[in-house]
């Protein structure tokens, strides 16, 4: 789904939505393969569950959106497509604004009950994207501008709530908070960046 969603906020934004597509496309379908060993081996992050259970999971979470999708794009065409995609993008954004709900389901009564614990989270999660965003727009920008932008949005806006799909219920706590915590820089950083976008572009 972040695969989807990033391109339609860069196009929201002003950014290259084409190249945004492809990368975010590209990283999604490398997951399976990159966070499993990165989280359970480089920094030994107790997910409960092993690496091949959770490189399986995720390649079935990813893989199955990408047939669907293929097949989608047969069936309609690719003039189809391109007419429609204002209002796919539009489609694509209120899906993942609902799927949001679900994911912060619970996250009020904790907010309530704990309040520096859960808004520390919420910092740490814009700390994390800003920083990201910012390093990788530096990192692409003698390649342009607006590709570098739109390299710093993808890297700085990952929907860390794939993981909440796969990750067992024994899972630490804390770490499944964490992941729902990023959706606010997911869905308000790029348009809390949007002046600076324009300002920068």
């Amino acid at each position: 789904m972040c695969g989807n969603v990033l391109p339609a906020f860069a196009r929201l934004v002003g950014l290259d939505g084409e190249v945004s597509l492809v990368v975010a496309v590209i990283s999604t379908l490398l997951v399976p393969f990159t966070a499993p060993p990165l989280a359970l081996g480089l920094l030994g992050v107790d997910l409960s569950i092993s690496v091949a259970a959770l490189s399986a999971r995720l390649a079935l979470v990813v893989g199955l959106p990408l047939v669907l999708s293929v097949l989608i794009r047969r069936w309609a065409g690719p003039a189809r497509l391109a007419a429609w995609g204002p209002a796919v993008d539009g489609a694509v954004v209120l899906l993942v604004v609902l799927y949001g709900f679900g994911v912060m389901d619970g996250v009020l009564a904790l907010l309530l009950r704990d309040p520096g614990f859960v808004l520390g989270g919420i910092a740490l999660a814009f700390a994390g994207s800003f920083g990201l965003n910012a390093a990788t727009a530096a990192a692409f920008l003698p390649a342009g501008r607006r590709l570098g932008l739109s390299a710093g949005l993808l890297s700085g806006n990952r929907n860390m709530a794939l993981y909440l799909a796969v990750l067992p219920e024994t899972t630490d706590s804390r770490v499944l908070l964490f992941f729902a915590l990023c959706q606010f820089p997911l869905f308000l950083s790029p348009f809390l960046l949007r002046p600076v976008y324009a300002r920068l572009r």
